[in-house]
């Protein structure tokens, strides 16, 4: 992509698109200097909100929270989107302003309700604040649109367990393994959930498979499993 759109700069200087289009290649590849260089061209030959989101993640992925805020300011402004709210509430989150977060998260959902990374997010901001079940609702509303991901099935589990519906975090735990076989700690977590249900035989199963994961194991104690 790097050598495409410097050929393409070559014929068309006089464009954003190379620029920008280069400059989120330059990004991908941590090389921030000369992605720099091209959002600053890009936008110098037009201030579109494409670029100002582009170069605001880079920000954000350079911990340059602060910049990264202001330039999706200016996106918004500019066209105010799901996508573009989501990313501003993840600056807002970084910057300790979860009341902010949760707000720009909220307006991006509405924006457009199938925006999975709204509900990624959010969920990750309630369950920082202890707020287990709007978490989980999140995580669901997130596994509609996206069944695939063993990772959220995991999370599901966990905050399953957190409102005390250990029999639900099963089926969490099941499919994130179904996805992910070699997933460790879900075979863990999964074991000490059947420890805590009394079904020792299915967590001393489960404990060993995370064991020979890699996965760092307690001995399952009969006596504070029943």
């Amino acid at each position: 992509s790097g050598i495409l759109w410097t050929r393409v700069a070559e014929y068309y200087d006089n464009t954003p698109l190379p620029f920008n289009n280069r400059a989120n290649f330059y990004r991908d590849a941590k090389m921030y200097d000369a992605a720099m260089s091209d959002y600053n061209r890009a936008i110098q030959l037009k201030a579109d909100h494409p670029t100002y989101n582009s170069r605001a993640k880079m920000f954000f992925e350079k911990n340059e929270n602060e910049k990264a805020l202001a330039d999706y300011n200016i996106a918004i402004q500019k066209k105010p989107t799901a996508e573009y709210y989501v990313n501003r509430g993840a600056a807002y989150a970084r910057l300790g302003r979860m009341d902010d977060a949760i707000n720009d998260f909220n307006k991006g959902l509405q924006l457009d309700p199938n925006w999975k990374v709204g509900y990624l997010n959010r969920s990750i901001m309630y369950q920082s604040l202890g707020n287990y079940p709007a978490a989980l609702a999140d995580i669901d509303a997130y596994l509609r649109l996206d069944p695939f991901n063993a990772e959220l099935w995991y999370e599901g589990a966990r905050c399953t367990r957190a409102v005390n519906r250990p029999g639900d975090a099963i089926k969490y735990y099941n499919e994130a393994i179904r996805l992910k076989p070699n997933f460790g700690l879900a075979y863990l977590e999964r074991g000490r959930t059947y420890q805590g249900l009394g079904n020792l035989a299915q967590a001393n199963a489960d404990l060993q498979k995370a064991s020979s994961l890699g996965e760092k194991v307690e001995p399952v104690n009969p006596m504070e499993a029943k």
